[in-house]
């Protein structure tokens, strides 16, 4: 079975959880930088074991402290697709919690979304919606702490639903459809359920309906399905697929069909993340065993891979999608920036049930 170390993270919390007013309530660094002034296509990862933030060009120049390293940070942030908001999970490894904060990047402004979850429910790994209304994420009730979920709850009001359900199975790292009408997730399901049972990528409505099982190819486990920009792929890492501790990164279409190999190298991989052209695909790797994890990225239609930090130590790279860095993008040659699109944003207030859509033109 693959774990990724942020799944690893969130099951040894299992053991430790509490009553969420009963915990400590860690406070949002503040960045040490303004994103939404960014010039150049930037990403952002975890530090080692989630110590701070950090930032770094596309090209692996300038890499940059963003958010406090005293800090331990859960997965990489989740950027609203606008870039004006962006979902920052939080981990206290005192009383092993998880946090999870809005950060507004124009007014600073800072909310604890977890403080509108229900008390027995702990939740980690964040997304957003493509709508803006709604965070996805993986979690459990405390009475049930070998049941994972995929949840969804509204900015706006709090509202949690749980899209899953599915009694001791284990379902997690959620991810949306770009028109907002699927999500698709990775599951432990439908196979004895012990250490060594596999992922599997499941797809579903956005209300938790007709879900659909896309990859069986037992006993290969599949995880971190990510949906492309124009909806038209998923990228997905799969271990053992080709051979014993090999993880790769693949593509299929969202029938599960037409799965395409990415990555051909003999090294394990971890996370990844779409450029916001769908052009690159950004993932941590280690060159070779005992050295630290490094971003790289792969070009989807070349396959060229590109290493972008050499013994940094990541987790979690993901595009930030803030400032002039959600409009570029580079060349498979990595030297040239182009304009890839423009956001319009129509209608509605921040957290109306007709809350403005981005739409791309």
């Amino acid at each position: 079975m693959f774990t990724n170390p942020l799944t690893a993270r969130f099951a040894v919390a299992l053991l430790f959880s509490m009553s969420a007013s009963a915990l400590a309530v860690p406070t949002l660094p503040r960045p040490l930088e303004d994103v939404t002034k960014l010039e150049k296509p930037t990403i952002c990862f975890e530090g080692w074991s989630g110590w701070g933030l950090y930032l770094i060009d596309w090209d692996g120049q300038n890499q940059r402290l963003w958010m406090s390293d005293k800090a331990r940070f859960a997965g990489a942030p989740a950027w609203r697709s606008d870039g004006k908001r962006v979902a920052i999970a939080m981990f206290t490894e005192a009383n092993w919690s998880y946090t999870t904060f809005i950060l507004d990047l124009q007014t600073r402004q800072v909310e604890n979304l977890t403080a509108k979850t229900p008390k027995d429910l702990v939740h980690a790994s964040v997304v957003w919606s493509p709508d803006g209304r709604w965070i996805g994420y993986t979690g459990y009730y405390e009475d049930s702490p070998e049941n994972f979920d995929v949840f969804k709850q509204n900015v706006g009001s709090g509202k949690v639903v749980n899209l899953t359900n599915s009694p001791k199975h284990h379902d997690s790292q959620p991810s949306w459809s770009p028109d907002g009408k699927k999500v698709v997730f990775s599951s432990r399901r439908d196979r004895e359920e012990t250490s060594d049972s596999e992922d599997f990528i499941y797809i579903m409505d956005v209300d938790g309906k007709n879900e659909v099982q896309l990859t069986d190819d037992y006993p290969a486990s599949d995880s971190y399905p990510q949906w492309s920009p124009d909806g038209k792929k998923i990228a997905f890492l799969s271990y053992g697929r080709t051979g014993p501790y090999r993880i790769d990164l693949y593509l299929m279409d969202p029938d599960g069909s037409n799965i395409e190999r990415l990555t051909f190298d003999e090294l394990q991989k971890s996370s990844a993340g779409w450029s916001p052209d769908g052009k690159w695909l950004i993932y941590n790797m280690r060159t070779e065993r005992g050295k630290p994890h490094d971003v790289f990225r792969v070009n989807v239609e070349t396959k060229e891979v590109v290493q972008v930090t050499f013994d940094v130590g990541v987790h979690s790279p993901r595009w930030v999608l803030a400032g002039k860095s959600r409009f570029l993008s580079v060349d498979s040659a990595g030297k040239k920036k182009a304009q890839w699109g423009r956001i319009k944003e129509t209608g509605g207030s921040e957290n109306s049930s007709d809350e403005a859509k981005f739409l791309f033109e």
